[in-house]
């Protein structure tokens, strides 16, 4: 008789889930403007998280810019995932990242 048992195990296999309803990775799209009365871009945020009039920093073909909040969601709109191919919003903008915009303009 050995210590040690060798009759394999079967090992269990990792099931899908089926999709939750829970939005947990819910994303709103925001419209952004880069200049006053400049072409809206859009970006995807989590769903409540920015309002019209806050700044944030995006990523762009020119590498981070900051950029200023103009059309959310209404509140009753269901949260929906982001379509492909748009970007993310980085974070909203504090006082260093205003202040280099203002150095940089």
């Amino acid at each position: 008789m050995t210590d040690t048992d060798t009759t394999e195990q079967p090992v269990a296999q990792p099931t899908a889930q089926p999709e939750s309803d829970d939005h947990s990775d819910a994303q709103a799209i925001i419209g952004v403007r880069f200049r006053e009365a400049a072409r809206l871009y859009h970006y995807s945020a989590p769903h409540g998280a920015l309002f019209p009039g806050d700044y944030v920093v995006v990523e762009t073909a020119r590498g981070e810019e900051m950029a200023r909040v103009v059309t959310v969601p209404e509140h009753d709109d269901p949260p929906a995932r982001a379509p492909r191919g748009v970007r993310p919003i980085l974070r909203q903008a504090d006082r260093e990242d205003r202040a280099a915009a203002a150095a940089a303009s």
